[in-house]
């Protein structure tokens, strides 16, 4: 390729993008592919929704929880008893919140790392059975 042509395609790839051509000219002479994707990494869902059976434990696990969250890039996106029911659920859950993570890897490092550990048992011995997690992906 030319360097004009080059130059024309760094161009119209910035533009499509929102990235400077100059941005892209230093990913190209490092090797780096220079077209940008235009595709934002897809943030993933945890969603719990729990009955509480012992709120002491409960909590703990409340307090000790968040920063585990934001260490691996998490956050919550709910505000704590705002769920409604809008139509007739099988199951009437205290209390429902919703983490977002930057991706699925972010969001699994979090789950298995070993500080989470421990509060997922706190979590469990503080809930009913019907304790449920639920992760997705965005769109």
């Amino acid at each position: 390729m030319q360097l004009y042509q080059l130059w024309i395609h760094l161009i119209i790839a910035s533009t499509r993008a929102s990235v400077s051509v100059f941005d892209m000219h230093e990913r190209y002479r490092a090797g780096i592919d220079a077209t940008p994707t235009t595709e934002k990494p897809m943030s993933v869902y945890y969603i719990g929704e729990h009955i509480i059976t012992d709120p002491v434990k409960f909590e703990e696990y409340r307090v000790k929880a968040p920063p585990t969250v934001a260490r691996y890039g998490g956050r919550y996106i709910t505000k704590v008893g705002s769920h409604k029911f809008p139509e007739s659920p099988h199951w009437r859950p205290e209390r429902v919140v919703i983490l977002e993570f930057p991706d699925m890897e972010r969001l699994n490092a979090w789950y298995t790392s070993p500080e989470y550990q421990p509060l997922i048992a706190l979590r469990k011995e503080s809930t009913d059975e019907k304790d449920m997690i639920i992760t997705v992906e965005g769109v």
